[in-house]
């Protein structure tokens, strides 16, 4: 009969325990600053980063063909091309255009 006891006792300890360490866990992780992104930083910040992260990168360069230039993002199919008589952009298969 003492081994059960002794069973019962051990096991609420480690109940306590566990919940004691839960209780922990929950406070310390209510009490972490909120996550934050780059839509978080100012602009000039998020214009800097940007700049780093894509210098070396050329989707994210414009590409000039004599008097036109030209923006790809084939991540969303949005293509733009500035030429002396306006801007066009293309979507997918729709296209606007601005002439100046």
């Amino acid at each position: 009969m003492r081994s059960q006891r002794g069973r019962r006792i051990g096991i609420a300890g480690l109940l306590v325990l566990g919940l004691t360490l839960a209780c922990t866990v929950r406070a310390a992780v209510a009490a972490l600053p909120p996550k934050q992104t780059l839509a978080d930083l100012p602009l000039p910040a998020q214009a800097a980063i940007s700049s780093a992260l894509g210098q070396d990168s050329p989707a994210y360069h414009a590409t000039a063909h004599g008097t036109t230039v030209r923006v790809e993002n084939p991540r969303h199919g949005l293509t733009a091309t500035f030429r002396p008589t306006g801007l066009h952009l293309h979507v997918g298969a729709a296209t606007w255009g601005l002439r100046y």
